[in-house]
Order: structure tokens, then sequence, then C-alpha cells
């Protein structure tokens, strides 16, 4: 019984806050037994913030603490700085319908952000050889060097690709590379244009600046050139000091030796004819990806912003070649071949670039791209022609 009556007073204890007396026991004097002392009355926290009167002893009665809920705050940012704070908790810590919903949107949004951003970028792509824009890669000091307008065309070809807004060299860029490759397109179209870079570099390395023939070493320049070009692209962030910093470092410097008449560059026929070779093997490669027929609904854009590229590459290295040839080409008598190949690529270049590439029987944008690309290339081999007479 003692044991039972001790448990029922902690319980009591713990349940009231309070301590009480411990009752004596005994059979033989009952009399002696001490009653618990009445429960006190509970306190409430309406009670505690009511005011507190003095008593006649002079002491103040316990009065519970007011208890105020912690609010966050950020940093310099004042109320503004609590609603953001609570949007934020909204967003990412509130749970229910609602908190789905705000979510949803959020994603939406940066989303509808991303496209516009790809999308913005995408349409400007080939602005570089519209109207007379492409007339200012060769600087005022370089005007008159030959070889120095085709250097200045792959020179700039490279830094626009590496300037391009919302990520420049997208291969480079962990974000674009990362959780937004779906958004390929801008991809495609520098992997496109890096191809003909890649190719044009062994042309200027072995074709045209071994003046002596090919007992003659490799401009140095060049060679290191060429083969930082085609290092291998996959490490983001590796590719842009290749590119941008050394590539380029090394044709600024063959163009300055062109100027000081400290390097060549050999302008006769061959150097001419293995060009015009050269751009009609890799408009080929293009042709064939807008007329293939193994294209699904997810791959017809890869195929149309690569040709794309290698189109634009394509006409920006052959105003180069008609600046630094223009001597040869005037006297094999080749000059409205290479006005009507230009002109063929002025409507490749013109045509608007879609949001979406469609590849049905109704609308086919490859083939629309592959038309006057194919009609340039076609302008070529009458021009190997007259170069080999």
């Amino acid at each position: 019984m003692a044991k039972i009556t001790d448990s029922l007073k902690v319980l009591a204890e713990k349940a009231l806050g309070v301590i009480m007396p411990t009752p004596r026991y005994d059979r033989e004097h009952p009399e002696e037994r001490i009653a618990p002392a009445p429960a006190p009355t509970p306190v409430t926290i309406e009670d505690a913030e009511k005011p507190v009167s003095e008593p006649a002893g002079g002491k103040k009665k316990f009065k519970l603490p007011k208890i105020k809920l912690p609010q966050i705050n950020i940093k310099g940012g004042g109320a503004g700085g609590n609603k953001v704070a609570a949007l934020a908790k909204k967003v990412f810590i509130s749970g229910g319908r609602n908190g789905l919903i705000i979510r949803a949107a959020v994603v939406l949004v940066l989303m509808l952000f991303t496209t516009c951003a790809d999308r913005y970028v995408a349409t400007g792509l080939t602005a570089g050889v519209k109207g007379d824009n492409a007339a200012n890669v060769v600087p005022e000091e370089f005007k008159n060097v030959r070889g120095a307008a085709t250097v200045s065309a792959i020179i700039s070809l490279i830094e626009t690709e590496f300037d391009r807004p919302f990520g420049g060299y997208r291969r480079d860029n962990v974000l674009w590379y990362g959780w937004l490759a779906p958004y390929d397109n801008v991809q495609s179209f520098q992997s496109g244009v890096f191809d003909v870079v890649q190719r044009v570099m062994f042309f200027l390395k072995e074709r045209v600046s071994k003046e002596g023939g090919s007992s003659d070493p490799f401009n140095a320049n060049l060679k290191d050139a060429a083969e930082w070009t085609n290092a291998p692209g996959f490490i983001p962030v590796a590719t842009n000091l290749m590119y941008n910093h050394f590539a380029v470092s090394n044709l600024e410097t063959y163009r300055d030796d062109l100027k000081a008449k400290k390097a060549s560059f050999v302008g006769q026929s061959e150097a001419l004819y293995f060009a015009f070779q050269m751009l009609y093997d890799m408009l080929g490669d293009a042709h064939n990806e807008l007329s293939t027929d193994k294209v699904t609904a997810t791959t017809a854009d890869d195929y149309y912003y690569h040709a794309l590229g290698v189109a634009y590459a394509s006409q920006v290295l052959m105003r180069g070649l008609a600046i630094d040839f223009a001597d040869e080409i005037s006297r094999k008598n080749i000059d409205s071949h290479v006005e009507r190949f230009n002109a063929e690529m002025a409507k490749a270049m013109d045509r608007k670039i879609p949001w979406m590439v469609w590849n049905n029987s109704q609308i086919n944008d490859r083939s629309m791209l592959e038309t006057p690309i194919n009609e340039a290339r076609n302008k070529l081999p009458s021009a190997m022609a007259s170069i080999e007479k």
C-alpha cells in the first residue's frame, strides 16, 4: 500500500508542479496522519498577462514570462528581408497543396526564362555574316597584309563563340553542359563552327605557310594553334583556355609576323584549289545532315544547327579567302563563281532561325536550309575546274 501511495504522490507532483508532504501511515496513531496539501490553482498565460497587485507582505506574485515567437531576419533586409524569408519558407518548406503549386510555378518561371535566353542567343547566331558585318573581321592595320583576312576570320569565329551571351562557349559552361543540356541548339551550332576551325587550321599549316615547298618546316605558331584547336574538348573550362588563349594567341602572333614579313602566306592557285576542296567537303557533310531521313523528332534540331554552324563558318572563311586570293581569283576568271557562292550562302544565313525545327511533310526546316547550302556547294566544282586549267 505504501508503494502505491508513493507512486501516486510522484504522479501528482509532476502533474501539479508542487511538492506534496509525505503522509504518515501509522495504524497505532491515525490522528497523527498529515493530510495532503490542497492542489494549487493552475496559472494560465492569460492570467500571467494581467496586472499583478501588490500583496500585503510587499512581495509580488509569480508572473510567467511573455512568450514571443522568433522572427527570421535577413542581414540588412529589414521588413523586406522578412518578406523574402517568408516567401522562401513557403516555396521550399511549406507542404500541402499550396506548397506544391508554388514550387511548380517557380520551376515553370525558371524554365520560361531559360527558354527565352536560349532562343535569344539562337536567333542571333548568324548575325556575324549578314550585311557588311563580316567586313569588320580584318583590323585596320592588317588591311593590306596578305593572309591577314583569312587569319582574322578564324580568330573572329573563335572569339565570337566564346563571347556569346548567356554562357559563351556552352561546352565550357557547367550550367549549360549539365542540367540545361536539353537546350543544346547553340551547342550544336558551335560544334559545327569549330569543326570548320579545326579543318582550316591544318589547311593553313600545311598548304599556305610553307613558301619553299614540302621540305620547309611548319610555321611554329600555326603548328601550335592547330594542336590547340584539335585538343580534346570534353573537359569543362579546359577548352576555353586552349582555344581562346593559346590558339588565338598563336594566330595573332602569326598575323603580326605576316605584317613584319617574318612569315609567309602562299597565295598561289594550288592553295586556293585545296581551300575550295575543303569547303566543298565540309558543306557536303552539312548537306548530308540536312537531307538524311535517319532523324527523329528529338534529333532534327541537332542536325539543323550543326549544319547551320558549318555553313556560317564556311561563309566567313570564304570572305577571308576572297580577299587574300583576290589576284589569283581574278587571274583564273572565277570571280562570278565566288560571287554566286556568297549569294547562295547569304540566302541560307538570312533565313529566320525557327524556334522549333519541324521535320514533317508539310514543314521541313532542314530541307529549306539544305537548298541554298547545296546550291552554293555546287558552284565550287566549276571554280576548281577553272583553277586546274
